[in-house]
């Protein structure tokens, strides 16, 4: 008998690691090949000791290798601990969804319906993306409240590896009750193009792209913006093909949780015959 384990790529461990002084991205495998690849570039920047800048790296690394470890324990203690603000949000309920969203969802849901017929109940940007009413104000209001609650705790709190989460996305604004701060999208990342499109987000609504295509936010100039933010991801696609090193993925199996998505199959020596 077999069982699936979710995994990370070994490349989570040695690329596309930031020497935010310097804004460079490198790969870190041992000294020897930092130095002999990077110095050149880290001496053009105003760096007069790239030996300086290892130990950085090396803090990296270390924090790169517990994370999904620490994510779990983090998890663990905050399931235990947390007190909950508003109890009946932690289980999703019809009267969240704004109603275009529910009908949008039942035309999915129905046989023989097509891709055209659904864009057409969609707001188009440009190709390849989307927007939809997704919940309803009152719900993110509820939310929004609930976030800050947890906030306020002082259970430990973490941050998603934004890094390797391609796939698709959903993000969904929380709140309107800011200036500025435009989301803009590019080209897809595999793509050459200097065209960019600015959106303004819309409390409730939500913006579904693929995630390698470039994006960002521009500056808020007063307010606190809050999203949703929602990766969705394919196992067998990416078990083929890493998206942050391009390469087809060495699995390291992680003891708990869904590391970066990639899955891998295991045989139970036990229970074989």
């Amino acid at each position: 008998m077999s069982k699936t384990k979710f995994c990370i790529c070994q490349c989570f461990f040695t690329k596309n690691l930031f020497v935010k002084q310097y804004k460079l991205h490198v790969t870190y495998l041992n000294r020897g090949q930092f130095l002999q690849e990077y110095s050149e570039t880290l001496h053009s920047q105003g760096c007069s000791d790239p030996e300086a800048v290892i130990s950085e790296l090396e803090s990296e690394v270390t924090r790169r290798k517990n994370f999904h470890k620490d994510s779990w324990s983090r998890q663990v203690q905050i399931a235990k601990e947390y007190e909950p603000l508003h109890p009946h949000l932690y289980r999703l309920q019809r009267s969240f969804l704004d109603p275009k969203f529910i009908s949008l969802v039942d035309l999915a849901k129905t046989p023989g319906t097509t891709v055209e017929e659904l864009s057409k109940v969609m707001k188009q940007h440009q190709q390849r993306m989307y927007s939809f009413p997704v919940f309803t104000s009152e719900f993110c209001q509820t939310f929004l409240s609930e976030l800050t609650n947890f906030e306020e705790s002082p259970l430990p709190k973490g941050r998603p590896n934004t890094m390797n989460r391609y796939g698709v996305t959903l993000n969904v604004a929380l709140n309107d009750d800011y200036y500025d701060g435009e989301i803009y999208f590019g080209p897809m990342r595999t793509e050459e193009s200097s065209k960019v499109t600015g959106i303004a987000h819309q409390i409730g609504v939500g913006l579904l792209h693929r995630a390698q295509q470039m994006h960002g936010a521009l500056p808020i100039s007063e307010g606190i913006r809050y999203n949703l933010i929602l990766w969705m991801r394919s196992s067998a696609i990416r078990n083929e093909l890493c998206p942050m090193c391009n390469e087809k993925p060495t699995l390291i199996p992680v003891e708990n949780g869904f590391g970066d998505g990639f899955t891998v199959n295991e045989v139970d020596i036990c229970c074989a015959s």
